[in-house]
């Protein structure tokens, strides 16, 4: 009966993970992949991604705030980024900065599954600190 149990147990999981590998599609057509191959990565990796931060990202003037803002970003397809959103902000001036930095990073590597380019979403945290 416990082993019963257990293969009940599995069974559901197993069946709830793939409900989740579904990609969303929008009213106007667009899909987004929930699941893929190869996540989207910046062109040289997460050292060049902090290189570019720390070139590019100012603290706002008189903004003496600090603490983690989360941007929510698209990487699309041909690897531009759209659909800036802050999920999770501090302030107006450093939610607003987070924006900014991300509209001026260059193309990614796009995420795939197979060898088709797919559109994905993706959350990624920035702090501001004062130094």
């Amino acid at each position: 009966m416990k082993l019963l149990s257990v293969f009940i147990i599995l069974l559901s999981l197993l069946c709830i993970s793939c409900f989740g590998q579904s990609d969303s599609t929008f009213d106007d057509g667009r899909t987004i992949t929930c699941i893929f191959e190869t996540q989207p990565s910046f062109l040289g990796g997460t050292k060049a991604m902090l290189r570019f931060f720390g070139k590019n990202l100012m603290h706002p003037e008189h903004e003496y705030v600090e603490g983690t803002v989360y941007v929510s970003i698209m990487v699309n397809e041909d690897g531009s980024l759209s659909d800036f959103t802050i999920v999770k902000g501090v302030s107006d001036q450093c939610d607003q900065s987070a924006i900014e930095i991300f509209k001026k990073m260059p193309k990614w590597i796009p995420a795939k599954q197979g060898d088709k380019p797919v559109k994905v979403r993706m959350i990624l945290p920035l702090k501001f600190t004062h130094s």
